[in-house]
């Protein structure tokens, strides 16, 4: 898998690929990159063997970059207003992606968006950076730029104080999206990394995961 500018990109995606079957499923990814970048779709279509796959990104490069064929599509297009029709997919992969939706409103109609065009009993499958230290509020982090979720998440008090973890994670993210989905398992509560790996120049965040 070609990882283009994201580190951790074929990682998350093979561990997707192994944790969830797409095999005969109709398979959504958002936020997937450029396919100049992330030749994921290709090895989706490939290996994986779904009954169709699409892929979007909200990037102006994605304009010149579509694929449109039958049953393989890469389009630009806005999470918030996915334009499928209501319970389309089997599966939606969601990798490193939504950590990056700078204003609560639109992940939470993202959310909305994703839960209406999966079908009844379908999986959604996520992974998110997250910083390392979970003492730290995102404006005390210098490794946090990257999340302007939880920034804004933070700022309108959003995140939920009654939880075990002080930064954004996985568990307030199942918290925070329960309106549409659950989890197939309790999530875990974060801890923090080996202390000689936090702001290192070759760790600065941490990638958690959650099925739904």
């Amino acid at each position: 898998l070609r990882r283009g500018n994201w580190g951790s990109r074929e990682f998350e995606y093979m561990w997707a690929s192994k944790i969830v079957s797409v095999k005969d499923k109709d398979v959504l990814d958002l936020g997937t990159g450029m396919p100049s970048d992330h030749n994921w779709h290709q090895f989706v279509r490939e290996y994986l063997e779904p009954t169709s796959y699409v892929g979007i990104d909200i990037n102006e490069r994605m304009k010149q970059e579509e694929i449109n064929e039958p049953n393989h599509k890469m389009l630009w297009m806005d999470m918030t207003d996915l334009k499928f029709p209501d319970q389309t997919f089997d599966v939606v992969y969601s990798l490193s992606t939504y950590e990056h939706i700078p204003v609560a409103e639109q992940f939470f109609k993202a959310m909305e968006e994703t839960h209406r065009v999966m079908k009844p009993g379908g999986i959604l499958v996520v992974t998110l950076d997250e910083i390392w230290n979970i003492l730290l509020r995102p404006e005390q982090c210098i490794c946090s730029t990257w999340n302007d979720l939880e920034r804004d998440l933070d700022a309108k008090t959003m995140l939920s104080e009654d939880l075990p973890n002080s930064s954004f994670g996985i568990l307030q993210f199942s918290n925070l999206i329960k309106q549409w989905f659950k989890p197939v398992a309790e999530p875990p509560v974060k801890q923090n990394a080996q202390q000689g790996l936090l702001y290192s120049r070759e760790y600065n965040s941490v990638v958690s995961h959650g099925v739904y």
